[in-house]
């Protein structure tokens, strides 16, 4: 669950970023939400849509009119999105659907709030919040791409269960390789002379 709340601070951070990276890794074909509700992310158009707002994010919060994050509208979408990203990827390697929704929005709250005092607080320090505003928008790509890279290890590392490509079915494992070897062992008739 910890990439699910480190996609969600990163979320804090920059709302746009983590989605947009989930959508990149489902584009590559490296998240499993192939007939899945989260289907959307693996589409170009998604990975266009939201690597656009992104950017645009980028530059917004460099402007002095940016609302502020903490400011109700802006931090309830924070969190909306933190959410969105737990749940996603919680679907994909079939994780409680809840847990990721938790998890990401928890780490949302974190990002929002704590980004912002950090934020506030380097500014301060420096007399210039341009470089601050630009090091916390590298840093919130840097720990969405990490997440992501952690999630892959971790499904690597333990595949656990997969999902049928036709059904869309969630199955153990085991059960993949005893239906494998099941499809594969000839079959021995009763005129055979087995015995």
């Amino acid at each position: 669950m910890e990439w699910m709340f480190l996609l969600g601070v990163a979320t804090g951070m920059r709302s746009m970023t983590p989605i947009a990276v989930i959508c990149w890794f489902a584009w590559r074909g490296q998240l499993n939400v192939h007939n899945t509700w989260a289907f959307w992310t693996g589409n170009i158009i998604s990975v266009v849509i939201f690597t656009v707002f992104a950017v645009g994010e980028f530059i917004g919060d460099t402007l002095p009119f940016t609302p502020n994050r903490t400011s109700i509208f802006p931090a309830a979408g924070r969190v909306f999105f933190g959410a969105l990203c737990g749940a996603i990827i919680a679907t994909a390697y079939l994780e409680p659907l809840a847990g990721g929704i938790i998890f990401g929005a928890l780490g949302a709250v974190v990002g929002t709030w704590g980004g912002y005092h950090v934020r506030r607080a380097c500014s301060q320090k420096l007399r210039h919040d341009l470089p601050v505003a630009l090091l916390e928008s590298a840093l919130a790509v840097a720990i969405a791409v990490i997440a992501m890279h952690a999630y892959l290890r971790t499904m690597n590392k333990y595949p656990v269960r997969y999902r049928d490509s036709m059904s869309g079915v969630a199955l153990p494992a085991n059960n993949r390789n005893s239906e494998n070897l099941s499809s594969n062992a000839p079959t021995v008739g009763h005129g055979s002379g087995a015995g």
